[in-house]
C-alpha cells in the first residue's frame, strides 16, 4: 500500500515530465481535462488538471471531473512513477477508469509517451 505522500510525489513527477515534454504538450494543446485520482484504500483523493499546455495536480477531489481513475494506492503510485503500464491493471480490473473512450485512450497514450512503458 502506498501512502498519500507517495502518490503525491508520483503525480508531481508525472506533471514535471509532462510539462517538459514538448511533443506531448503539442499533442494535447486543445485537450483540457480534469482527472480525479481516487485510491481505493485511502481516504485521500487527488486531481490532475490539464489547462492550456500545463498539467498540474492538487490534493482533494474535483466537483465535476472529466475522467475518474480508481485503483489501489500502490498501483496508482507505480503507474504515475512510470514503473507500471496501466494496460495490465486495466485489463485485470484492478484499475478502473471512468470517462469517454476517447479521453481514456488519450490518457493511456500520454502515460506511454511520457514513460515509454
Amino acid at each position: 500500500m502506498a501512502t498519500g505522500e507517495e502518490i503525491a510525489q508520483s503525480l508531481q513527477a508525472f506533471c514535471e515530465s509532462y510539462n517538459s515534454n514538448e511533443r506531448v504538450k503539442q499533442m494535447n494543446r486543445d485537450w483540457h481535462r480534469i482527472v480525479l485520482i481516487q485510491p481505493e484504500d485511502l481516504t485521500e483523493a487527488f486531481t490532475l488538471s490539464l489547462v492550456g499546455e500545463e498539467l498540474s495536480y492538487r490534493s482533494g477531489t474535483a466537483d465535476d471531473p472529466d475522467l475518474k481513475v480508481v485503483a489501489p494506492s500502490d498501483v496508482l503510485a507505480d503507474m504515475f512513477w512510470g514503473d507500471l503500464s496501466p494496460t495490465g491493471p486495466y485489463m485485470d480490473g484492478t484499475l478502473k477508469a471512468f470517462g469517454s473512450e476517447e479521453d481514456l485512450v488519450r490518457l493511456d497514450i500520454i502515460i506511454l509517451l511520457i514513460w515509454g512503458g
